[in-house]
């Protein structure tokens, strides 16, 4: 068990739990984490695979009725994964981009805020059972905790969470560096930028070409 184990078995309280769990974790990681979920192919099952080895201490064990099998597809859903990955995550994805694509950052911290409250619940009820002498619940107890946490960083970045307006973009949301940003990247906003330039170029050219014109002959004159 190391040491980080021993800290968290000494503490009572959920909160203090959470506290602890949060000065081990890099905002950084969090942050990428809910990124790296958001923009997850859920339908590609190499991808799938890629985000549950990156990020294991986010996720848990759990019964095989509810594990999420390689040629799984729900009727309902119609999600696919790979085998050993929790459902529950593909659930917590599907609140994560309702609240990232609400029109505002009230709207969006009042859906994260929900969705929070629902996974905090969660957690301590498995809190409970591992008080309980659920050793087996340690794992499942510090993964619901590590999203708490994550859930709650993105309460904090709410104002600046986008969804590119390039629709063509293959991870469209992101977190925007000035909250009058539009597209996740140079890349994104080229295209637009070219738009823009030519619908300029379309009304203004001709008038541009005459003033540019005579200041050119007038250079020659003088020279």
């Amino acid at each position: 068990m190391s040491q980080q184990e021993i800290n968290l078995e000494m503490y009572s309280s959920s909160g203090e739990a959470l506290s602890l769990l949060a000065r081990s974790m890099a905002t950084g990681r969090v942050e990428q984490f809910l990124l790296d979920l958001a923009n997850l192919r859920e339908t590609d099952a190499a991808s799938v695979s890629r985000f549950q080895e990156r990020y294991s201490e986010f996720l848990f064990p759990v019964p095989e009725e509810r594990k999420v099998g390689v040629a799984f597809k729900s009727s309902q859903s119609g999600i696919y994964g790979v085998k050993g990955f929790p459902r529950f995550i593909f659930n917590l994805q599907f609140l994560l981009r309702r609240a990232w694509e609400r029109p505002t950052p009230l709207d969006r911290e009042t859906h994260l805020s929900q969705t929070l409250l629902k996974v905090h619940e969660q957690f301590l009820r498995v809190t409970e059972r591992k008080r309980a002498g659920g050793m087996e619940y340690d794992a499942i107890w510090q993964a619901f905790g590590r999203i708490v946490i994550g859930l709650t960083h993105a309460q904090r970045v709410s104002d600046r969470m986008r969804r590119c307006e390039n629709s063509s973009c293959p991870a469209p949301y992101f977190v925007a560096r000035k909250r009058t940003q539009k597209y996740c990247s140079e890349e994104c906003a080229a295209p637009a930028q070219r738009e823009q330039k030519k619908a300029w170029w379309n009304e203004h050219g001709e008038e541009w070409r005459k003033e540019h014109g005579k200041k050119s002959k007038t250079g020659k004159a003088q020279r």
